[in-house]
């Protein structure tokens, strides 16, 4: 009926097809399909017919579609058309723009600014308040949810299927909104917060391709372990029949860079499928939880707010994997022991650094880390190299290769007569922390079984070498970068091959944190480093760029 009266509607310079138009009109609009509406009233205001309108209008503003409100609200703002009421135009553009309905928060902003901020006093009051009792819509219980439960901050770029959620940031407190203008930086900054504050961030998506622009820093994120929620926009359910340009397999493609995956059925499940997504995200090591939210969901109302799921703790490593890793200890072979994840932080390589002093094993990291903790005062790691015959040579001669959280180290590409599989042959593998597992937990309880010293002897010395003069080259970024870096800084290397001196200079530079390109797509740094600062407001963030990784 809709597509028949938008036909007609096309030719109605014919009276015939213009009152056919009206026909089709009225009666997709009383079958329930309130953009039919919107369509009429315009009809109705082109023929000079504003109490029709006003109707028509009103029937689609009853049922909660925007711009019947808006276009109610603009003839009560026309005077030629005899229906002037500035209070009702204005009731009615703040509950369109509560539903985020841009338009009408352009006008409110531009009637505002023209008549003064007085307005304002003549806005009735916000329909979904809690504490008047009354209901809120979906967008709400879930913005409400994941502040309960921890999520303090949102990146986001939506459009229009989110602007209820966008809507609901503007009026709550609670959540921090910060606007990127590609979801690559969304869903980087996402990351570089998540490594950083050891918790959650949320993302605010627009359907399938909003997500699939941001893809390539969540396969960087799900490589580094960062917990990360993400709220992906979806056309309403109804709507997703008449495949409209934007429809795609929102949920099939969230699959691939998530772990945990839902799309929400109705508004009054939100709120609970939000606090499931933050509980997923929280999982040891970190997760990619993705919540789809068809626009629907979020527009209708909801019960309220879910109270927040517990968040378990990673499990102990089993008794006897510690008695059988010691026994390897000490066997008197030569050992090396490859930390990543918690077991990098200044507690993990404390411990680390304890079981090494008394066994002499050598403590190792990957080549991309998502976090180290390093500079002076802590024990040293050394990274692997990234050429497949530089780890050969490096782990050669090694007998007993031991896991905290971390696999074997593999080439990141297959060349020709190159290995792919870098542990020496014959070297025994074994797994002290799986990823899952309490890998500090584990440390420590490895340093008691071996009998090590309470602290650590070896530590990096705090060295700041001269400031450099001459021509520039990454040694001389490299040797002014660690005169000149403050304790508690924050590094972000996407420097590629030009990072390799400014990573030897800071090994004595001051305490500092260290995050690696864990999933080697480019076009990371810049936006981890905006989550690193917005997760990390007092620390300074440093962001090491090159090999074209800027450009993205």
């Amino acid at each position: 009926m809709l597509h028949l009266a938008d036909m007609y509607y096309e030719l109605r310079a014919d009276r015939d097809r213009y009152q056919a138009a009206e026909y089709w009109y009225e009666r997709a609009m009383k079958a329930g399909y309130f953009p039919a509406s919107y369509m009429l009233g315009r009809l109705f205001i082109e023929n000079d017919r504003a109490g029709d309108a006003i109707n028509a209008l009103t029937v689609g503003t009853g049922a909660g579609y925007p711009p019947a409100t808006v276009r109610l609200a603009r003839i009560h703002l026309d005077k030629s058309l005899g229906y002037y009421d500035l209070q009702k135009a204005l009731g009615l553009l703040e509950a369109a723009s509560r539903q985020g309905h841009i338009y009408a928060k352009r006008e409110l902003a531009r009637l505002y600014m023209l008549k003064g901020n007085d307005l304002k006093s003549k806005v009735p009051p916000p329909p979904y308040s809690k504490r008047e009792g009354n209901t809120m819509n979906g967008a709400e219980s879930l913005v409400r949810t994941l502040v309960a439960s921890g999520v303090e901050v949102c990146f986001g770029n939506p459009g229009t299927s989110e602007m209820h959620f966008v809507a609901t940031l503007d009026r709550m407190d609670g959540m921090r909104a910060v606007l990127c203008l590609f979801e690559g930086v969304v869903t980087g900054a996402a990351d570089g917060y998540g490594r950083m504050a050891g918790k959650p961030a949320a993302t605010l998506l627009h359907l399938g391709p909003g997500l699939g622009n941001g893809f390539a820093n969540l396969h960087n994120a799900r490589r580094a372990g960062a917990p990360i929620v993400n709220i992906v926009g979806d056309h309403a359910r109804y709507h997703a029949q008449y495949d409209a340009p934007l429809t795609s397999d929102v949920v099939g493609l969230s699959r691939v860079c998530s772990h945990w995956v839902h799309s929400s059925l109705n508004a009054k499940s939100v709120a609970a499928d939000g606090a499931r997504a933050v509980q997923a995200a929280r999982a040891t090591p970190g997760q990619i939880a993705t919540l789809v939210l068809p626009a629907d969901t979020a527009w209708e109302d909801a019960d309220g707010a879910a109270d927040p799921l517990p968040i378990t703790a990673p499990p102990p490593v089993a008794g006897e994997t510690i008695d059988l890793v010691a026994q390897l200890l000490r066997a008197g072979k030569r050992t090396a022991i490859l930390i990543r994840g918690a077991g990098l932080m200044a507690d993990g390589l404390e411990q680390a650094g304890r079981v090494a002093e008394v066994t002499g094993a050598k403590l190792l990291c990957d080549t991309f880390v998502p976090r180290l903790q390093r500079g002076a005062g802590r024990v040293e790691v050394e990274r692997i190299p990234y050429f497949a015959e530089q780890i050969v040579d490096a782990l050669a001669g090694y007998e007993n290769l031991i896991l905290v959280g971390a696999q074997p180290p593999v080439s990141f590409f297959a060349y020709p007569g190159k290995p792919s599989w870098c542990t020496p042959e014959g070297c025994r593998i074994t797994y002290l922390a799986q990823p899952h597992e309490d890998q500090v937990g584990a440390l420590r309880a490895m340093a008691e079984a071996v009998g090590a010293p309470a602290q650590p002897a070896k530590r990096a010395r705090l060295h700041r070498p001269d400031l450099p003069t001459g021509a520039l080259h990454q040694g001389s970024v490299g040797m002014a970068i660690a005169h000149l870096l403050p304790e508690g800084a924050v590094v972000i290397d996407e420097a590629a091959t030009s990072g390799l001196a400014p990573y030897g200079f800071t090994t004595n530079a001051a305490p500092h944190d260290y995050l690696g390109l864990t999933g080697g797509s480019i076009g990371w740094g810049l936006p981890v480093a905006v989550g690193a600062a917005v997760a990390c407001p007092d620390s300074r963030v440093v962001c090491l760029h090159g090999d074209g990784g800027a450009m993205y």
